[in-house]
């Protein structure tokens, strides 16, 4: 008989979006910081130290963004959950422009088992403000994910990685403002 886990995933109806962000999990029994691990219209998955049961319902705030759903099911610190009403992916991702490919192509690589490589940024005779502040949200974007990692760190640093991904989402507005260069 399938688990509940294996039924929840059969019954995905809508294209999910690999991402990795942190976030804050409002429920009952409390508020936890939490990682997004993928997203769609009606749902999304969480990875966190305190995931609550199946049946709860809860709230996912990550700067701006905010869903309210239902834990429809657990297992090895994972939670899927179900929205209340369909939420815009846009909205949860930490780049609202092609730097999304690039997460999901590093998830790709992660999960297949090789190490991403990891060049150093050179530099070149007048790159534009806007390229500057791309790749150090990129980088800083890296760092923050690469201590998230770490549950010691994610248990007791939360709130200065929920920083450190603002800083990420200001670089990125600023640079998507800058003035162009030609």
């Amino acid at each position: 008989m399938p688990s509940g886990t294996q039924r929840a995933m059969k019954e995905r109806v809508e294209p999910r979006t690999n991402l990795f962000v942190l976030a804050t999990l409002r429920s009952a029994s409390g508020v936890a910081p939490v990682k997004v691990r993928d997203v769609s219209s009606t749902g999304m998955l969480l990875e966190g130290a305190a995931i609550p049961c199946v049946g709860t319902e809860v709230q996912i705030e990550r700067a701006s963004s905010v869903a309210s759903g239902c834990i429809v099911w657990t297992a090895g610190g994972r939670a899927g959950v179900k929205f209340n009403s369909s939420a815009d992916v846009q909205d949860w991702l930490p780049n609202r422009s092609n730097g999304q490919t690039r997460v999901d192509a590093m998830v790709k690589t992660i999960r297949s088992g090789m190490a991403p490589a990891l060049a150093p940024r050179s530099v070149t005779p007048g790159p534009t403000l806007e390229c500057d502040l791309a790749g150090l949200a990129d980088e800083v974007e890296l760092v923050s994910a690469s201590l998230a990692n770490d549950p010691r760190v994610l248990s007791h640093r939360h709130e200065e990685l929920q920083r450190l991904d603002i800083v990420v989402q200001r670089l990125r507005l600023i640079a998507e403002s800058s003035p162009k260069r030609i």
